[in-house]
């Protein structure tokens, strides 16, 4: 793994070769221009993105990189694919937390257009747990109370129905 300074619209060149190029870190997308003998690939790419090269006909040997904001982004580069499994493993929801990083998790989605009395999910036997999130400040049958934006962790296999307010909800779910 490598780090590197990129200045706002400004190109930054590299000469390594390699068959793999991954993204491990930056905080806003790149443009990027992969060059081989009789090639060449534009393309963005942001993080947790990788490209693998080997059915070209040669590797890539100039890499340009222009980022659109003063960033320091961390990459590899080279013949072997680089892994990165950061978003796994235990996540405390007492937090806050990005819903993206739970998402391994929790297997199945919807989105519901809330109004009194719609049921936001319905039972379901082989459900272990169920994430939801809401942008509007919603009432649920018992009694649980959301402000917009909260995210709630609930450990059920019955239905809930909106009782009062407005607003989309966002399920996660993790069932057998």
């Amino acid at each position: 793994m490598d780090k590197l300074i990129l200045k706002a619209n400004v190109p930054t060149q590299f000469g390594e070769s390699g068959t793999f190029f991954r993204v491990l870190s930056a905080s806003a997308e790149i443009e990027i221009r992969f060059m081989g003998e009789g090639w060449s690939l534009d393309t963005p790419l942001a993080a947790g993105i990788g490209l693998n090269f080997s059915g070209r006909p040669s590797p890539f040997n100039k890499v340009t990189l222009i980022s659109p904001v003063d960033q320091t982004i961390e990459y590899f580069a080279g013949f072997d694919i680089a892994d990165d499994d950061r978003l796994s493993g235990n996540l405390d929801l007492d937090g806050a937390v990005s819903m993206i990083s739970i998402l391994p998790k929790y297997h199945a989605y919807s989105t519901v257009v809330a109004g009194i009395g719609v049921e936001i999910f319905p039972a379901r036997t082989s459900r272990r747990a169920l994430i939801f999130t809401t942008n509007g400040a919603i009432v649920l049958d018992s009694g649980e109370s959301l402000a917009a934006g909260e995210t709630i962790e609930w450990n059920t296999q019955g239905a809930l129905t909106m009782t009062s307010g407005a607003g989309t909800v966002t399920i996660w779910e993790d069932f057998d």
